[in-house]
C-alpha cells in the first residue's frame, strides 16, 4: 500500500469486465475502498476481492434507477467500464443517478480515437487521421464514445473525465504508463493492468482532467 494514496470510496460499474475487475483489484491494493454495482452476486463473487462491497442493480435503466443511486450514496467517485450495449442510454442513467447521490466525480470509459494528436484547440482527432486503416469499426465506436462524452461533459457533476484508453487485453502489469490530458502518444495497445493503473493513479488529481480525455504515455 502506497502511504500517500488518499483513500477514497469508488463506485465501480462494470466491476466484473476485463478492466473493471482489474480496477477493483488494484484499487483494493491501493488502499481505496472500492462498491462493485454489479448484475450477478455469484460471478462477481468468483472474480472480486472478497474486500469488494457488491450491490446488485439487476440492470442499468431507468427501472433500477433508485437501486443505482442507492448504491453511489456516500462514494466520492463513479467509475463506468460497462460495454458498448445501449451505452448512451446506461451514461445518462449512471449520470442522472450519480447527480442524485450528490457525486462530484465521475469517471467515464472511451476509447483511443477520442484522444487529439496535439494539444492546439483546432487539432485532429486519432480516428480522423487513422480512417479506416485499423478497421471499420473504429469511426462508429468513436462516435458513440464522444456521444457519451457530450453526455457526460454536459452534466451538473463538478468533475468528470473519460479515460480514452487504446486497444486492451489480459496482461501483466508494467507499471510504465501514466495519465496524460487530451492527446495520444501513440500507443496502440497496453494491458487491461496497466489501463486500470492509469485510471487509479488519475483518480486523486482527477480535478486537472476535468471534462477532459484522459490517455495514456509512457513514463
Amino acid at each position: 500500500k502506497n502511504s500517500k494514496t488518499i483513500t477514497m470510496k469508488i463506485a465501480v460499474v462494470g466491476a466484473t469486465g476485463g478492466l473493471g475487475q482489474r480496477v477493483v483489484k488494484q484499487a483494493i491494493e491501493c488502499g481505496h475502498v472500492i462498491t462493485a454495482v454489479i448484475r450477478d452476486s455469484d460471478k462477481a463473487s468468483a472474480v472480486l476481492p472478497k474486500e469488494t462491497i457488491l450491490k446488485v442493480v439487476p440492470s442499468v435503466d431507468e427501472a433500477n434507477l433508485s437501486l443505482l443511486i442507492d448504491a453511489f450514496q456516500g462514494q466520492d467517485c463513479v467509475l463506468e467500464v460497462v460495454d458498448n450495449n445501449d451505452r448512451v442510454a446506461k451514461v445518462k442513467v449512471m449520470i442522472e443517478a450519480a447527480t442524485t447521490a450528490g457525486i462530484d466525480k465521475f469517471i467515464l470509459c472511451g476509447g483511443a480515437g477520442t484522444l487529439k494528436m496535439s494539444s492546439d484547440p483546432s487539432s485532429k482527432r486519432l480516428y480522423e487521421v487513422l480512417g479506416d486503416s485499423i478497421g471499420t469499426w473504429l469511426k462508429p465506436v468513436t462516435l458513440l464514445h464522444l456521444e457519451t462524452q457530450q453526455v457526460a461533459f454536459s452534466s451538473t457533476i463538478s468533475v468528470v473525465a473519460q479515460i480514452s484508453p487504446p486497444g486492451m487485453s489480459a496482461g501483466l502489469l508494467t507499471n510504465t504508463f501514466m495519465p496524460i490530458k487530451d492527446v495520444t502518444t501513440g500507443v496502440m495497445s497496453a494491458s487491461y493492468e496497466d489501463v486500470a493503473d492509469v485510471i487509479i493513479q488519475s483518480v486523486p488529481t482527477l480535478e486537472s482532467y476535468n471534462r477532459s480525455m484522459i490517455g495514456l504515455v509512457l513514463k
